[in-house]
C-alpha cells in the first residue's frame, strides 16, 4: 500500500509495497519527492488523469492497472 498526498508526496508505504518496488524499506519510498517516480513514464499521463478525477466530482475507476517503476529501473505490473 502506498498513500500519496495531493501534492504527490508519499505519506505512507508498507513493507509489501517497498518489496514490490524493490526498495529496502518503506522509508526509502517515503523519501521520494514525487510519488509518480513509482510509475513507469509511459503510464504517468493516464494515472495523472485518474488521480485528478479524485479531486473533482467525477467517479474514478474502482480498479485500474498500470506499470510501476522499481528502484532499479525495471518495470513491474501493478
Amino acid at each position: 500500500m502506498v498513500i500519496g498526498s495531493r501534492n504527490r508526496r508519499v505519506l505512507f508505504c508498507n513493507q509489501a509495497a517497498a518489496d514490490i518496488y524493490g526498495y529496502p524499506a518503506p522509508r526509502d519510498i517515503m523519501a521520494l519527492t514525487n510519488s509518480f517516480d513509482l510509475i513507469a513514464p509511459h503510464d504517468r499521463d493516464r494515472l495523472r488523469e485518474i488521480r485528478e478525477t479524485r479531486f473533482e466530482d467525477v467517479e474514478p475507476p474502482g480498479v485500474f492497472e498500470f506499470e510501476g517503476l522499481r528502484m532499479n529501473g525495471e518495470i513491474v505490473h501493478i
